[in-house]
């Protein structure tokens, strides 16, 4: 099997995995700020537990998505 065929399994298993992820993600209810909300700049949070792992896993998952679409990219030429 060639490498460039396999990265893009890899890239396939890793947007997956990256859209449940992003899906699992709390909502935060910003979007009442568009209809003239303004509450949300007064309350901050902090991320614990599952919702900073989630957090921290789809920055770590959009990283080697790009690292793996730009080898690809290279690899192609």
């Amino acid at each position: 099997m060639d490498i460039v065929k396999t990265l893009m399994i890899v890239e396939i298993v890793i947007s997956a995995i990256l859209i449940l992820i992003i899906v699992l993600q709390p909502k935060e209810g910003d979007t009442g700020i568009l209809f003239g909300g303004g509450f949300a700049d007064e309350v901050k949070r902090t991320k614990r537990g599952a919702e900073l792992f989630l957090h921290n896993a789809t920055i770590a998952f959009t990283v080697f998505w790009v690292a793996i679409a730009i080898a690809i990219m290279l690899l192609n030429k």
